[in-house]
């Protein structure tokens, strides 16, 4: 569970940072563009190529926290339930001790 939760933080805190890339990106463009008259150059300006290529890193590097956050879900799902089966065989076999201890004793 606590692996889940950091999981989830770690997230939406990449998803925070790619929403912050995605706005420095349209910003410097949009500059770009207000200093520029014809509009197809203005992803050409140093500003507006290093906001891109920042950008462009942090998509990538939210996929790849998608990605191993998708596995690792299911990683602990599987996780748990191999335990939850675990504990209930335990429990299982614990009644069946109890049980045949009463059994010895003639109490049933």
């Amino acid at each position: 569970i606590v692996e889940s939760v950091r999981l989830d933080k770690q997230l939406a805190a990449q998803e925070y940072v790619l929403q912050r890339s995605r706005k420095k990106y349209v910003q410097a463009c949009q500059n770009a563009e207000k200093l520029s008259k014809d509009p197809r150059s203005f992803q050409h300006t140093p500003a507006s190529r290093e906001a891109e290529e920042l950008h462009r890193n942090v998509v990538e590097e939210t996929r790849k926290i998608q990605v191993h956050y998708q596995h690792s879900k299911h990683r602990l799902a599987s996780d748990f339930m191999s335990l939850e089966q675990a504990r209930q065989e335990r429990i299982k076999m614990t009644m069946e001790r109890i049980v045949g201890l009463h059994r010895d004793q003639g109490q049933y």
